[in-house]
């Protein structure tokens, strides 16, 4: 974020923990980096004034319309073999997504996104933010890059029903089950 912020000093980092129970942990790591943040139960419904550059989410329910206001989404647990994270929330919004190397639990979402040029993999921090400043220097590539990742989304929609369907097909067509010699009847 310093090496992003140092190009776009406006930028907002969101940081959303897969588990809230961390945001101490979070809250102490920004300390010991001298990096001032807000929490997200701060902005209430009156006129609070945002006066630090770093927002962590510390309720629930809030990331998928976090995703509507990003330039760049990172799926993180993806730099280290942890699985990732959903990449297609915020390609649902047209939010380019970047995320690591280590993205096993989402790997039809990250081939998909890789079909349409949606995504971007980086290796490391400093590939990230060399990457993002990269985009974000190219507000068109930046803009085409999330419209690919919404299209790849929008384009393949019915993917879910398509495989429920194929699925029920064969529950109601094969009511017979064979293994050896022996028939079962399916209930």
């Amino acid at each position: 974020f310093r090496n992003i912020s140092g190009d776009f000093p406006d930028a907002v980092l969101i940081i959303a923990p897969r588990h809230i129970e961390r945001v101490k942990d979070i809250i102490e790591l920004l300390r010991g980096r001298r990096l001032g943040h807000h929490l997200r139960s701060e902005f209430g419904p009156s006129d609070f004034r945002r006066e630090q550059n770093i927002i962590i989410i510390d309720c629930y329910g809030e990331l998928f319309n976090i995703y509507s206001a990003a330039n760049i989404a990172f799926c993180g647990a993806s730099l280290v073999p942890l699985g990732g994270q959903n990449p297609l929330e915020p390609a649902a919004w047209g939010t380019p997504v970047f995320h690591g190397p280590h993205m096993d639990d989402f790997l039809d979402a990250v081939d998909l996104l890789k079909r349409y040029d949606a995504s971007v993999e980086v290796t490391d921090h400093a590939d990230l933010s060399e990457k993002a400043v990269f985009l974000l220097n190219r507000p068109g590539l930046l803009r085409q890059k999330g419209m690919s990742a919404k299209t790849a989304l929008m384009e393949n929609r019915d993917a879910s029903e398509k495989h429920a369907r194929v699925i029920a097909d064969f529950i109601n067509n094969s009511n017979r089950i064979q293994i050896k010699d022996h028939s079962f009847r399916s209930k």
